[in-house]
């Protein structure tokens, strides 16, 4: 009897959660023995959205943090704290009026869209 008690404990579910990014509905399967960051629930991405997109950007559109990024094609580092993807393109945002996006010496009060394809990396400060 011990035995199947734990295993009932120990079966997983499917929680229905909304792709951060795109929006589709996706399911995740949830193992009540899985401790998960706070964050994970808000940065659920579905798998082509994972696939196109590098993780700590999908996280930046749901959990405001530290992040930065480096462009393709110029020495520019931009940091931001919350990222909008769209398509090909992402904004990037600053979360506090003190905090600017600054972007090869141009300061972007209200963010700034970059190409996807123009980003070399993208790093999470945690």
């Amino acid at each position: 009897m011990f035995a199947s008690c734990n295993s009932a404990i120990r079966r997983s579910h499917l929680e229905t959660v909304r792709c951060i990014v795109c929006g589709r509905e996706i399911q995740i399967k949830d193992d009540p023995m899985t401790v998960r960051p706070a964050w994970y629930w808000k940065t659920c991405a579905c798998p082509e959205c994972r696939h196109n997109y590098p993780p700590s950007l999908i996280k930046a559109c749901g959990d405001s943090f530290r992040y930065t990024l480096k462009l393709r094609n110029s020495e520019a580092k931009v940091d931001f704290s919350r990222a909008r993807i769209n398509g090909s393109w992402v904004t990037v945002m600053c979360a506090g009026n003190d905090d600017l996006i600054k972007l090869d010496g141009v300061i972007c009060p209200r963010g700034a869209d970059i190409n996807i394809n123009d980003i070399e990396w993208v790093a999470d400060d945690t």
